[in-house]
């Protein structure tokens, strides 16, 4: 299950590692006080003078088209103010609507459409030539870069919609299917609905039930069958149809392989559709329905002048200690139901991404080795609101061992979610480090170029947030709105504890990737001068499990893969391991995790 249990001031809602069992994954909250600096968004009490040995980056060089940076252009230039009167007014910034974004994965199947993509699985219900299924194939998932391989991914929202049946004053209907549904319980789900139409307007989207964890298999499925009055539908339809509408948050699936699920998210056949009088039943063996995604709530960044967040801060409810936006400051709000001020569309995933920080020289080899962030936000995200926040990074190049062609990373960095307070606040934000974020994905030592990014959900079902306490949905008082944004890197070594290494940067272990694994993970090291080298995993209680290499190694990287076996070629159990490295004056771990 996932928890959530409101502290306060500004809370985190993050994803455990290694639950017992995934659908055991627990959600926990923290509250940062005031004057801490920490990882995630939340009050500390910030000095924004520069660190002497950090670079920072940030503004818009429009002649180059990636930030300024300090060392170069100096530090009251490289920051993100929106005041800098570029021809760009976001000033690089941009804005992703993850709402449901990517490809449409429902569809009809047969056999062979499992065959021809090399999947593990050909997940037909028994006797079937043709049937209903939610999904990626195994090659797709490959490209994809997904860790579990099959199945399906974050951030989904699918539609299978049936043929259009009239509808008249009390007429019911009746709803029968087979099936299987495997996706994490509660928070991944296939909502059987009704959609209720007046001429080709939708009006109304009526929900039969929800579907939600394992239920049943492709050998053995389960049943669903369900009557639907008319008295429910408001306003009156005159026209219906069936809809099977999959939604997915943004963890917790086959893509990160948090949830594995074997052959898919969803199948049916065998549908029967039954309108008054009038009956429907549909096999699959031919195209008859209609398949899409949904419809995001579209990309809403913009820049907002001071007297437009001026009224907004001032509520109600009103901020009640000092601001520290100045000027223009940046923003991805819209109008919404019930509020004077703008806010965030129910079911809206958006992604905000800075422009493009280049490194440059500033690399890890030369002591560049930790990557901080600072923002001046304000909040006002209270959990009736169900509108959450995720600091994060995108960076290139980004490969896996699925998909080896370098590209931009999807949003990666510490796993927990934020909401805010009752009350609005104006805070100085601090993530001290976004290359080893706790509980979350590091940006590796070789990235070349990286965006800043800040994630915003609204939906109060991915948090668990009850029905009668998610009464505000989307009202934000236009928060967040962000101002001063700067991205640092510093060489300080203190900063990165056990990721440097013992006697300078002679030597170095990265971390695995992918981590979390379920197949395989490239274990990668690198020495100055040729040399013995050995590189161990052990589990958790310090036992031997596998010696990858023990021998004379050549200067420069090296590359080795772990396959999750131990010395004896059997497959570990799911669980954390650790990777070591000895090498003449330099000892170094890793934590990794495998998955089963």
């Amino acid at each position: 299950m996932k928890t959530i249990m409101l502290l306060g001031v500004l809370c985190l809602i993050t994803a455990d590692i290694l639950p017992a069992h995934p659908l055991e994954q627990v959600r926990l909250i923290e509250q940062m006080g005031a004057g801490q600096a920490r990882n995630g968004p939340g009050p500390v009490g910030q000095d924004l003078r520069q660190i002497a040995d950090t670079t920072w980056f940030g503004g818009l060089n429009e002649a180059e088209g990636i930030a300024y940076n300090s060392a170069d252009d100096g530090y009251d230039t490289a920051v993100w103010t929106w005041d800098a009167g570029t021809a760009d007014p976001l000033e690089g910034w941009m804005n992703d609507d993850w709402a449901f974004a990517g490809g449409v994965y429902f569809g009809r199947v047969a056999a062979d459409s499992f065959t021809v993509h090399g999947d593990p699985y050909v997940p037909m219900f028994p006797g079937e030539t043709g049937q209903l299924w939610l999904g990626a194939h195994e090659d797709e998932a490959n490209e994809l870069g997904w860790v579990a391989g099959m199945g399906y991914g974050n951030d989904w929202c699918q539609d299978a919609i049936s043929p259009p049946d009239p509808m008249a004053p009390a007429w019911g209907t009746l709803i029968d299917f087979k099936y299987f549904q495997d996706s994490e319980d509660q928070y991944d789900y296939t909502s059987v609905q009704i959609l209720c139409y007046q001429g080709s307007t939708l009006v109304q989207r009526y929900e039969v039930a929800r579907l939600t964890g394992k239920i049943g298999s492709y050998q053995s499925p389960a049943t669903f069958s369900a009557s639907v009055p008319y008295s429910v539908f408001s306003p009156a339809p005159d026209m219906v149809r069936l809809c099977f509408h999959f939604v997915s948050d943004a963890a917790w699936s086959d893509q990160d392989g948090g949830y594995d699920s074997e052959y898919g998210a969803f199948a049916a056949d065998d549908v029967s559709f039954i309108v008054g009088s009038m009956s429907d039943w549909y096999d699959f063996d031919d195209d008859t329905w209609f398949f899409t995604t949904c419809s995001g709530a579209h990309g809403h960044i913009n820049v907002c002048t001071e007297t437009q967040w001026s009224t907004w801060i001032l509520g109600p409810p009103a901020v009640s200690g000092p601001c520290y936006l100045s000027g223009n400051a940046l923003y991805c709000a819209t109008g919404v139901s019930g509020s004077p001020f703008p806010g965030h569309p129910d079911g809206s995933f958006e992604c905000i991404s800075s422009a493009i920080v280049d490194r440059g020289p500033f690399t890890s080899d030369l002591g560049w080795v930790h990557v901080i962030a600072r923002w001046d936000p304000f909040y006002y995200l209270p959990a009736s609101a169900a509108t959450l926040i995720r600091p994060a990074f995108r960076y290139y190049p980004y490969t896996t061992l699925e998909n080896p062609t370098p590209r931009w990373s999807p949003p990666l960095g510490e796993a927990a979610w934020h909401f805010g307070d009752a009350d609005p606040e104006c805070v100085h934000n601090e993530i001290t480090s976004l290359s080893h974020p706790d509980g979350g994905t590091p940006l590796p030592d070789d990235w070349e170029c990286m965006r800043l990014t800040f994630e915003l959900l609204t939906d109060c079902g991915s948090f668990a947030i009850p029905p009668d306490q998610c009464d505000e949905v989307g009202r934000t008082n236009g928060s967040p709105v962000y101002d001063n944004v700067r991205v640092g890197i510093t060489g300080d070594p203190a900063a990165v504890g056990d990721e440097t290494d013992a006697g300078g940067a002679a030597s170095f272990l990265y971390p695995a990737r992918p981590n979390p694994f379920r197949h395989a993970a490239a274990i990668r090291f690198s020495i100055a001068a040729e040399g013995p080298v050995r590189i161990a995993i052990t589990d958790v209680a310090g036992r031997h499990v596998r010696t990858l290499f023990d021998g004379k190694a050549s200067a420069g990287e090296t590359v080795l893969t772990w396959d999750g076996k131990d010395d004896r070629g059997r497959s570990t159990g799911p669980g954390i391991f650790w990777v070591e490295m000895s090498a003449p004056g330099y000892e170094s771990s890793k934590r990794v995790v495998v998955l089963r």
